[in-house]
């Protein structure tokens, strides 16, 4: 999405964007976004998994044969009610945000994706350390970008964006940053967003 969104903004008249940080992502290739979720009760699991694991720092462990039998809306209610006893209070038990939630992923996740688009932006992979990226991230991405850089971080694809591993990919994203000489006054969004990490 980031290389897309790139393009288009160039195409559209934009400044070329300055660098895209690809977080413990590999290049997609193009056709169905996520193929091995075609099934939905499948999409419900990693879902809700998903959203336990990054949220939560949990496993949802949602029964498959018992969601098969459900309607959409008795879906919708067990995984709010599954996700809410495992938020420690943080979500209550409300099933419109899951099913908002729920209707923006499986979009997402059965996306037709084109083709990559050239990129001649600057890439930046950080990779977890405990993630299944590992060296073939950098070799994926130098064969569609020129000269990407590497970076690794703490924990693994869902952790590295909670305490204590996202200090280090906040750290690691100013480096960035200052690597590409980005405007300090004209990217401030960017640096509240860095500050807030």
């Amino acid at each position: 999405l980031m290389a897309h969104t790139a393009a288009i903004l160039e195409a559209e008249g934009h400044a070329a964007v300055h660098s895209l940080i690809a977080l413990d992502a590999l290049p997609q290739a193009p056709g169905q976004a996520w193929p091995e979720l075609t099934d939905e009760v499948r999409r419900w699991t990693i879902f809700a998994d998903v959203i336990a694991r990054n949220q939560f720092n949990s496993e949802a462990n949602i029964d498959e044969h018992a969601l098969r039998q459900m309607n959409h809306q008795d879906r919708v209610d067990f995984v709010a009610e599954v996700l809410s006893s495992l938020s420690d209070g943080q979500l209550l038990n409300d099933a419109e945000i899951v099913s908002d939630l729920w209707n923006t992923f499986s979009y997402l996740s059965q996306l037709i994706l084109p083709a990559m688009p050239p990129i001649n932006n600057g890439v930046s992979l950080i990779a977890s350390e405990a993630g299944d990226i590992g060296g073939k991230g950098l070799t994926e991405w130098q064969a569609v970008c020129p000269q990407p850089s590497h970076y690794v971080c703490g924990g693994d694809h869902h952790s590295m964006l909670s305490a204590p591993h996202v200090k280090q990919v906040a750290n690691i994203i100013l480096k960035i940053c200052q690597a590409r000489a980005i405007n300090s006054s004209a990217d401030l969004s960017s640096q509240e967003i860095i500050a807030r990490l």
